[in-house]
């Protein structure tokens, strides 16, 4: 009973080994999805910064300092969504 619980563990453990040493790259359509949004947002908050595009809400006119933020953030997350689809 323990040699076989065993063997299928090491046959289970081997075939995963197998699979990443294969290189075949699996990917996560969701994930990738989402990192193509990120991506767009961190698009549009560089073309404000770059176009200095003035945006008002209620007479209040936002800084443009939170785009900076902003497109960091979104860059980020994309680059980190897209690796994590990729594996």
């Amino acid at each position: 009973m323990a040699k076989t619980i065993g063997r299928k563990l090491k046959e289970r453990f081997q075939g995963a080994v197998g699979r990443k040493s294969r290189a075949k790259v699996r990917t996560r359509p969701a994930t990738l999805v989402a990192a193509v949004l990120f991506l767009l947002i961190a698009i549009g908050q560089l073309l404000r910064l770059v176009f200095h595009v003035k945006i008002t809400a209620n007479a209040l006119v936002i800084p443009m300092w939170p785009s900076i933020v902003a497109c960091a953030v979104a860059a980020a997350l994309a680059v980190l969504l897209w690796r994590e689809s990729r594996l």
